[in-house]
């Protein structure tokens, strides 16, 4: 997709993108019924009310608050389309995040290569360990390290080839409500690393590319599974929610 699909399939007006903070209820509930009508709604919104297009954006995002379609939005309703809404767009980062690693499929062969010492193709829990230790990611503790090999380990095997780092890696893109679905919007935050997605560049951006990989791993699955403390979502990478959240 091309825009942000956001909760009811419309993207989310500017007052709500860039990671600024939505409206506050008070602000939008301009005659303090203890309720935000459709017209208090558009009202706030860009155009004051006037705007066609703000207008038919507006009903959409009011239809998909107004859970209990009694034509009012409560506190309640406003809290939780807000907070689907967050971790849409925080969805929507990691994806990018993963892209601008050159795809899934590219990020986990450098994750592996990383770490396999050994050159058997695969990276043991050791090698893994060892990897990220040395990737100097600070709360990265041995407890957390093991836990995020055993969620990589999808057969149990005590070894992680690239085929299962993919899939773990692709489990991450789809953490948020709903999953992710999709390309993320615009180009990703920064350039792929050199290499990394189509064998191009010198050794050494190699080299760099994949010494970063585990940190950025690291980086990625703890934003994963932040955007989802509040869900309920079964999957591979759910299996850290709490290790990561906390």
């Amino acid at each position: 997709m091309t825009s942000i699909g956001g909760i009811g399939g419309f993207a989310p007006p500017p007052m709500m993108r860039g990671g600024k903070e939505p409206p506050s209820f008070d602000s939008l509930d301009s005659d303090k019924s203890g309720g935000i009508s459709l017209d208090e709604f558009k009202t706030a919104g860009p155009g004051g009310g006037k705007d066609a297009k703000a207008n038919a954006m507006a009903e959409k995002m009011f239809a998909a608050m107004d859970t209990d379609s009694d034509g009012s939005v409560s506190e309640d309703e406003k809290s939780t389309f807000d907070s689907k809404m967050q971790d849409r767009m925080q969805s929507l980062q990691i994806m990018a995040q993963i892209a601008g690693q050159g795809g899934p499929e590219a990020f986990a062969d450098a994750v592996v290569s990383s770490a396999d010492t050994d050159g058997d193709g695969a990276m043991s829990a050791d090698e893994f360990s060892a990897a990220a230790q040395s990737s100097g990611i600070e709360s990265a503790s041995g407890d957390l390290v093991a836990k995020l090999f055993e969620a990589m380990d999808a057969d149990g095997s005590g070894s992680v080839d690239t085929g299962e780092a993919e899939s773990f890696v692709k489990d991450l893109a789809s953490q948020g409500p709903g999953g992710a679905g999709g390309p993320p919007p615009g180009p990703p935050p920064g350039p792929p690393p050199g290499g990394m997605a189509d064998g191009s560049g010198s050794d050494s951006d190699s080299s760099s590319s994949q010494s970063d990989a585990i940190a950025r791993l690291f980086e990625i699955a703890s934003a994963a599974y932040a955007s989802t403390a509040s869900n309920s979502a079964n999957s591979t990478a759910s299996s850290l929610l709490s290790s990561l959240a906390a």
